[in-house]
């Protein structure tokens, strides 16, 4: 550390010095956070194994109960269908024949349908006769 040629007293860091600790605080900074991301990655991958084992013994106990399974379904859906009594089967359907179309029926065009009366009824009345605003009548 230097010291004041006048009075002795020491002077403190040189800006070189301190720029040398600055410098090497950032690589000591830079080191960790590589070791950070390396062993984030390792972890990463660690993870990603034991997924993919964990997803290949999934298949593998799904493969060894899928006969088992399919067996059990068959039976309860035979005990299901056993259980119910056959239906009676339906006589097929008679087929009908025809020889001649009936009479066709004409309708004019011009002439409005026929209308359908019931006793003691009226056509009903319009809501309102009046129009809206000025146009009204």
């Amino acid at each position: 550390m230097p010291y004041c040629p006048n009075c002795g007293e020491p002077l403190g860091d040189t800006p070189a010095r301190q720029l040398a600790e600055i410098e090497a605080a950032e690589v000591k900074i830079a080191r960790i956070n590589a070791e950070r991301d390396i062993e984030v990655a390792r972890i990463g991958a660690s993870v990603a194994r034991s997924e993919m084992a964990t997803e290949e013994a999934v298949a593998e106990m799904e493969t060894e109960v899928a006969p088992a399974v399919a067996a059990a379904e068959a039976a309860v859906l035979g005990a299901v269908l056993g259980a119910q009594e056959p239906e009676e089967e339906a006589p097929a359907p008679e087929t009908v024949v025809v020889d001649e179309a009936p009479d066709a029926v004409v309708v004019e065009d011009d002439a409005p349908p026929p209308a359908e009366s019931v006793e003691g009824s009226e056509p009903p009345e319009p809501a309102s006769k009046r129009g809206i605003g000025m146009w009204g009548s």
